[in-house]
C-alpha cells in the first residue's frame, strides 16, 4: 500500500511541513506507507526545524517491499481472531480477561492514574532507560492529549488502573503511542487482556483497510515488545528501506568513528555513547554492512 505525495498527505510537523524534531533527528510526520516530503532535505531547510538541533534526518522508502530487509515496521493489517492463535495463548488471554476489566477511557479523567502506572513501569527499567518525570507537568500533559489519542485502561477487581494503551487514530492507520503496565500485574496477563480489547475495538476499521503500527525496528531500547505482538497477536514485519542524511559535519564524525563502532558498544551505559551506537547501528543497516 503506497500513497502519492500530494498537498493533502504532506502533514504539518513541528514548524516544518511533513517533519518534526525527535531525539536529535528530523523524522517524517506522514504515515509509514506514505512518501515524505524530501524537498526539505534536498534544499537543506530541514536543519532549521523547530524543537531542537537535528543531527540527522531519517526516513523510510519501499514500504512493505515483499522481501526481507534490515529495517521494518511491525504492523497488523488484518482483523484479529481468537481462533487464529494457539490454544495456550487463548488460555492466557482468557486468564487476563478474567482478572481485568478493560475498556476505552478518557485520558483527562484518568490522568493521575495513568501517571502512577507510568511511574511504576518506569521504575522497572534498566538504569540507562529510566526517565525522570515531573509529576505536575506529566499529569497536565496527559490531561491535554489531543482527541485523536484514544486510550484503553485495564482495571483490577479493586477498580485500580493497572495498565493503559494509547493509540493515535490517524486517517489511514492506527499508531500505538504507548503501552505501560504495573510490574506486579503482569503475571496476571494484564498486557494480553488490554491489547486484546484494543484489537477487538479496532477490528472493524482494520477490516476496512486501516492497519495498526507499533513502530519501527528498535535500536536504543532493548525490548521484545514487537516480538510479543508478533507471537501473541500475529502482527507482522513490513519490510522497507532505511534512509539517513547527516547534518553538515556529522557525517564526517560518523565516518571517523564507524570503523571502531564495535568497541563503542562496550560503553553503552553512557547516554552519549548509547546515542552514538544507535547512529552507527542505523548507518550499518543503511550501508548493508554486517551489524
Amino acid at each position: 500500500m503506497r500513497a502519492n505525495v500530494t498537498e493533502e498527505n504532506i502533514k504539518m510537523g513541528d514548524g516544518m511541513i511533513g517533519w518534526e524534531y525527535y531525539n536529535h533527528a528530523a523524522i517524517p510526520t506522514c504515515a509509514p506507507h506514505e512518501i515524505p516530503n524530501l524537498k526539505l532535505i534536498e534544499n537543506g531547510s530541514i536543519w532549521k526545524i523547530r524543537g531542537g538541533i537535528p543531527l540527522l534526518a531519517r526516513w523510510t522508502t519501499e514500504w512493505d517491499c515483499g522481501y526481507e530487509t534490515n529495517w521494518w515496521y511491525v504492523i497488523k493489517d488484518n482483523p484479529f481472531q481468537m481462533e487464529d492463535v494457539k490454544s495456550k495463548i487463548r488460555t492466557q488471554i482468557r486468564k487476563g480477561i478474567k482478572n481485568f476489566q478493560c475498556e476505552e477511557i478518557r485520558a483527562k479523567e484518568y490522568a493521575e492514574e495513568i501517571y502512577q502506572v507510568l511511574i511504576k513501569a518506569n521504575s522497572s527499567y534498566e538504569k540507562q532507560f529510566v526517565k525522570n518525570y515531573n509529576k505536575e507537568k506529566t499529569i497536565k500533559s496527559i490531561a491535554g492529549w489531543p482527541d485523536e489519542i484514544r486510550v484503553w485502561g485495564a482495571f483490577n477487581a479493586e477498580k485500580q488502573l493497572c495498565a493503559y494503551t494509547s493509540v493515535a487514530d490517524k486517517d489511514t492507520f492506527f499508531k500505538i503511542i504507548s503501552h505501560k503496565s504495573s510490574p506486579e500485574s503482569e503475571r496476571y496477563q494484564v498486557n494480553l487482556a488490554i491489547l486484546f480489547k484494543v484489537l477487538q475495538d479496532l477490528n472493524s476499521e482494520i477490516g476496512k483497510g486501516k492497519y495498526i503500527c507499533n513502530g519501527e525496528r528498535t535500536i536504543n531500547h532493548k525490548t521484545n515488545f514487537n516480538e510479543y505482538f508478533e507471537k501473541y497477536f500475529h502482527f507482522r514485519k513490513s519490510y522497507c528501506k532505511l534512509n539517513l542524511r547527516y547534518r553538515k559535519g556529522i557525517g564526517i564524525i560518523v565516518s571517523i568513528l564507524y570503523p571502531v563502532r564495535k568497541r563503542l558498544e562496550h560503553y553503552s551505559y553512557f547516554r552519549l555513547i548509547q546515542s552514538l551506537n544507535a547512529v552507527m547501528y542505523m548507518n550499518a543497516i543503511m550501508k548493508g554492512d554486517q551489524i
